[in-house]
């Protein structure tokens, strides 16, 4: 799966007149164990020509296919830097649609890199039991406050690079929750009896 970054930065100085700006980077998914038994839920988007292409009668009713080229903007940090937050994190968007893909509700989630937990922020909203690994302690606290940060899953044709011409570009949308001041510490991290869990690297005993 390609992953489209339409706001990607630029190449460096020095190879600003000599490439190409990367607008992309590769999604590869990885099956351990029996290569016919895995969980694949196709994700759909409505069927963008519904009701004008005279062969609507094939359209599936279900809906397109979403396609293995994803519209999503990158993460940008706040310019404050007294904010906390991670200079490399990924946008919520990405890690919704693999976990609607591949998982089911309970299903478990591990990120053994775990970064600013927005891996286990979309696990909890997304009503999966998640797991994450992080030896950086400094970002102890912005996880867990990342976790419980108010979000909600995307409507898959927002990541459809067909229906791009008529998005509205990410950047021209409301802030992200993660710039809100709102913080929903008091919910619970996820609504199977079996929370969220952070292990970090320090603790755990060699095996």
């Amino acid at each position: 799966m390609l992953w489209y970054i339409p706001n990607a930065l630029p190449q460096p100085n020095h190879y600003m007149n000599r490439l190409f700006d990367n607008k992309f980077e590769y999604l590869l998914v990885f099956l351990k164990g029996d290569p016919d038994r895995y969980k694949f839920h196709k994700p759909r988007v409505p069927q963008k020509y519904a009701g004008v292409d005279p062969r609507d009668y094939k359209l599936n009713e279900q809906g397109r296919c979403l396609g293995n080229v994803i519209r999503i903007s990158a993460y940008r940090p706040p310019n404050i830097k007294q904010q906390n937050y991670h200079v490399a994190a990924y946008p919520e968007e990405l890690v919704a649609l693999m976990l609607a893909t591949y998982t089911d509700e309970g299903d478990l989630v591990l990120d053994p890199f775990l970064g600013s937990g927005t891996t286990l922020k979309v696990a909890r909203v997304m009503n999966r039991r998640g797991i994450g690994f992080e030896v950086n302690t400094r970002y102890a606290e912005l996880i867990r406050e990342r976790i419980c940060e108010p979000w909600a899953v995307p409507n898959w044709s927002d990541l459809d690079i067909l229906h791009a011409s008529t998005m509205v570009p990410g950047m021209l949308k409301p802030r992200k929750a993660h710039f809100q001041t709102a913080r929903l510490a008091q919910l619970p991290l996820i609504s199977d009896p079996q929370p969220t869990t952070l292990f970090p690297l320090e603790e755990q005993e060699a095996p």
